[in-house]
């Protein structure tokens, strides 16, 4: 039934037996169990099962974990907050109108908080439809999801929304896919975090090498920073003018008067101020052998509004509407991100849109 399937179900619709359950169904005393998702472990193919199953219940094995080296040789854990979407049923049909379902595809969407260190690298290699990994999941209830040896994905992709309200949050959002022909197996386990340790330097992997960079440990913890996503800045700088920022250290450093919005001739980045944000990417998914998919593309859309409707800002605005696209741009959020590779991102499409609101005390705004 295809080798990404994960197999569950040990009854069989012409052989079914009722296994035994609760007579007592109307009582308010039994408890309900929290099913939102509070861990991700991704289990790399070299790397062993971080779960012993010798006894009733799945033990983690210490040390299986390790969030602090690049190697694939260990299993890593996410914290977030995460669900498990309502499954795509493939229905075959039978003779006398009979149907059954052939598979189900579900989808596990996991949202990571902490993207500071390297949470943010880590998390972006799920972007490259990386799938030679098995996976568990684990509830705030205590449930631990998946077969032994983990789940088997699909399909693999992740998105960094920024958030355009005043306030919003940088966050991950991880989505994997998995095909099985029934619900996970699910038991009672807990995970032990290893002790904290110093995370290794890490280098960017060759493209058809394939590695995790070290992340933190500590990740249940309430005193990092969740970074404010709003974009409240975007440096554009036309094909004529050189880049405001020198990369030689590997961050950016900005150069001295490498932005001067007075100066006309092209010659000089521009800088404009407002409040905006990035929309979840449009993607271009493929489809490969052996119901594989993957996401070639992705289209971003960055809004940004600008309040400051006065002097020449209108023509400059104006410009955007002529479809002008002679320049690369960074941009810059409230927490402190800046986002752009060194020479900055290429321009595809600006759309302009300018509401005038009417009514007493309306501010004209250009997004």
């Amino acid at each position: 039934m295809g080798v990404y399937l994960n197999n569950f179900l040990d009854c069989g619709p012409c052989e079914f037996t009722v296994p035994a359950f609760d007579n007592e169904q109307e009582c308010t005393s039994y408890s309900r169990i929290d099913s939102q998702i509070s861990d991700l472990v991704i289990v790399p193919i070299q790397a062993p099962d971080p779960f012993d199953w010798t006894g009733a219940n799945p033990v983690y094995i210490a040390d299986t974990i390790n969030n602090t080296v690049s190697s694939l040789d260990y299993a890593r854990r996410l914290v977030g907050e995460g669900e498990v979407l309502a499954a795509e049923s493939s229905l075959v049909l039978l003779p006398r109108n009979r149907q059954l379902v052939s598979r189900r595809a579900y989808t596990l969407v996991f949202r990571v908080k902490n993207l500071e260190g390297n949470q943010y690298e880590f998390c972006k290699r799920f972007q490259g439809g990386w799938k030679m990994f098995r996976f568990y999941f684990l509830t705030v209830g205590g449930k631990l999801i998946g077969p032994v040896g983990g789940l088997l994905p699909s399909f693999v992709d992740c998105d960094f929304p920024l958030d355009p309200t005043r306030g919003g949050k940088e966050y991950a959002e991880i989505a994997i896919r998995y095909e099985a022909d029934g619900d996970a197996d699910r038991a009672s386990a807990a995970l032990s975090d290893p002790a904290g340790a110093e995370l290794e330097e890490w280098e960017e992997c060759d493209a058809c090498e394939f590695c995790f960079p070290p992340i933190q440990n500590e990740q249940d913890c309430t005193t990092y920073p969740q970074r404010d996503s709003q974009v409240c800045e975007v440096v554009m700088v036309p094909l004529t003018a050189p880049d405001p920022f020198t990369w030689t250290t590997g961050a950016p450093v900005y150069v001295n008067d490498g932005i001067d919005n007075s100066e006309i001739l092209m010659a000089k980045a521009k800088r404009l101020v407002g409040e905006g944000g990035v929309d979840v990417p449009q993607k271009s998914v493929s489809t490969l052998p052996r119901n594989r998919q993957s996401v070639e593309r992705r289209l971003y859309t960055l809004t940004l509004r600008i309040y400051n409707t006065g002097g020449n800002m209108f023509a400059l605005i104006r410009h955007f509407q002529c479809h002008w696209k002679l320049f690369r741009f960074y941009f810059l959020t409230v927490g402190g991100r800046m986002f752009g590779p060194a020479g900055a991102l290429s321009r595809f499409l600006p759309m302009p849109l300018c509401p005038w609101k009417a009514g007493a005390g309306a501010k004209s705004i250009s997004t």
